[in-house]
């Protein structure tokens, strides 16, 4: 916020645009995609205006990802996400490009369209791979074994898990750690394996204790109430 105030009275705009992305990132974070979508519009009209095309395009891809969020709109949302790629794809800006791939591979597997998710994921991972962005890498990784789990190739979606979460644990990232220990986790117990299943939960807990992040928690202690009644 103190940025902000600064940049208005210096009418810095690129200060004034790069803040108001911060504010739409926090407060998308934090849950509150109505205000979020706000800030990334005003970063998106300045940024526009004064040919910021950096922050135009996290803008872009900003916007997309709260519409969608906020009201399901996934219309409006890919259509922010392809202006964002397009601009991206005459940049060079593999981060982003692999960032929005990633969001993009993600909506066509909530609609069921896992294939075409899984495209995307692969594309995601080789620029992210191309960057050598080890925490990204990871992050896809969890979304191509979401993608294997749905398409029946179990073998695949556990190879997936558990190379996110070596790689997720050897850089310190312990939210996508805690992620791949909860597939790992609901791997095993979809096998009837419940002590290997409970191991990964309690694992997994533990980290979202470290992180104090409830609603991971909760969940958590969901899955494994579900593990305990089964195992007996």
């Amino acid at each position: 916020m103190q940025a902000k105030t600064l940049s208005e009275k210096l009418n810095y705009k690129k200060g004034l645009a790069y803040s108001f992305l911060n504010l739409g990132l926090y407060q998308a974070n934090v849950g509150d995609h109505k205000t979020a979508l706000v800030m990334y519009n005003k970063s998106l009209d300045i940024s526009r205006k004064c040919n910021f095309h950096y922050v135009e395009h996290r803008a872009l891809a900003g916007c997309g990802s709260n519409i969608r969020d906020l009201n399901g709109d996934y219309k409006s949302a890919r259509m922010y996400f392809n202006l964002a790629l397009k601009d991206t794809s005459t940049d060079k800006d593999y981060k982003l490009m692999s960032d929005v791939l990633d969001k993009i591979g993600n909506m066509h597997r909530d609609q069921g369209v896992y294939d075409s998710a899984s495209i995307c994921h692969l594309r995601a991972l080789e620029l992210a791979e191309k960057l050598k962005d080890s925490s990204m890498i990871a992050r896809i990784m969890i979304n191509l074994g979401m993608e294997e789990s749905a398409l029946g190739n179990k073998t695949k979606e556990l190879e997936y898990y558990t190379e996110s979460l070596e790689i997720a644990t050897k850089i310190g990232n312990k939210m996508v750690a805690a992620y791949a220990l909860l597939d790992i986790g609901c791997v095993w117990m979809a096998r009837n394996e419940n002590k290997k299943a409970i191991d990964y939960f309690l694992k997994a807990l533990a980290l979202a204790k470290e992180l104090n992040y409830k609603s991971f928690q909760a969940s958590l202690y969901i899955h494994l109430g579900l593990t305990y009644y089964s195992a007996k």
